[in-house]
């Protein structure tokens, strides 16, 4: 089974600054995600991100966020 650019899509998780530091080798985490999103960037593959609660937790990476076709704000977590 092959993968269809038309249907399919990159969800970012939670890549954001006060999150980050609780993550191991977060600088390499975020290079990863990264060069996912620019990836899928050149294969026309819509990318999404999302973000716990970013009032208090913050919006996700700077460069990251610009590559998301679109964000969505995650208020409850269970």
């Amino acid at each position: 089974m092959l993968l269809e650019a038309a249907e399919s899509q990159l969800l970012l998780v939670d890549y954001q600054a006060r999150l980050m530091p609780a993550l191991f080798e977060s600088e390499a985490v975020l290079a990863n995600a990264l060069r996912l999103a620019q990836l899928a960037r050149l294969m026309h593959v819509p990318v999404c991100g999302t973000e716990q609660n970013p009032s208090k937790l913050g919006e996700n990476a700077p460069a990251l966020r610009a590559l998301c076709d679109r964000t969505l704000a995650k208020m409850h977590f269970s």
